[in-house]
């Protein structure tokens, strides 16, 4: 909602005459119900609220010459940063099928970035789209030089010591990130199938350093013979894609 007080101000008295909140609805994009009702009579103050379909940004315009407020709605362009951990000459860990993490995170960001652009208020901004390695210190830069709402890094996990091991966790740094990361690891978990190896705290770089609510998310585990088949599948990798997707629309409560 977008609430606005008038002060010193009354509605006419043929309002007056009916008391109450009065409402109209409106063909707008961003908008599709305005109410407005005499708030207070001592003191005088009128109140509209615009009732939203999303989060939104505003300007108030205001001609005191005639007597206008105008009050204009705009899309929000919320900055994602996309990480595909490791890469070049950072393979990652090496799965029990011979294959790389590094080519296994970048195939997950891809789909994700591929899905993210079907949505007009995010744009993406990838740290790598090659097998190339961007250093840790590229990528905390990249997402505070961009001024990124948000910061996910995609990984496979690794433990060799106990093939059995199998499960999503997701990682953050500061309690300004734990709520994103709880919501990552709920709708990532409900799409993976994998076991549930909770929420942790860590102290990752890319996660102390970024300016924004940021998160680490290991996927699943390379060391394990079922994760591992799961996870280069396509039908896993779009789906735990879409996961992320539906997370970040849930945290910036994107219709």
């Amino acid at each position: 909602r977008l609430v606005i007080d008038l002060p010193n101000t009354t509605l006419p008295k043929s309002a007056e005459e009916k008391p109450g909140v009065r409402e109209m609805a409106v063909d707008h994009p961003f908008a599709y119900k305005i109410r407005y009702a005499q708030n207070s009579l001592d003191p005088a103050v009128v109140r509209i609220v615009i009732d939203l379909k999303g989060k939104v940004g505003y300007s108030l315009v205001k001609n005191a010459k005639k007597k206008e407020l105008t009050v204009t709605l705009s899309e929000i362009k919320y900055k994602i940063v996309i990480d595909a951990g490791h890469g070049g000459s950072d393979p990652g860990a090496s799965s029990i099928s011979n294959k790389q993490e590094k080519d296994f995170t970048l195939a997950v960001a891809n789909k994700l970035y591929k899905l993210l652009q079907e949505t007009p208020s995010v744009q993406t901004i990838m740290t790598r789209t090659d097998d190339s390695y961007p250093t840790l210190q590229d990528r905390v830069d990249l997402a505070n030089n961009a001024k990124a709402d948000l910061f996910i890094s995609i990984h496979g996990n690794k433990f060799d010591q106990n093939p059995a091991i199998s499960g999503t966790e997701t990682y953050y740094y500061d309690e300004e990130s734990l709520e994103f990361a709880r919501l990552v690891h709920r709708y990532v978990l409900e799409a993976a199938g994998l076991p549930d190896r909770n929420v942790r705290q860590a102290n990752f770089k890319v996660l102390r350093d970024t300016a924004m609510p940021a998160v680490l998310l290991e996927v699943g585990y390379l060391s394990n013979e079922r994760d591992d088949k799961l996870m280069w599948s396509e039908s896993f990798q779009n789906k735990v894609a879409a996961s992320i997707v539906d997370a970040i629309k849930a945290y910036l409560q994107i219709t």
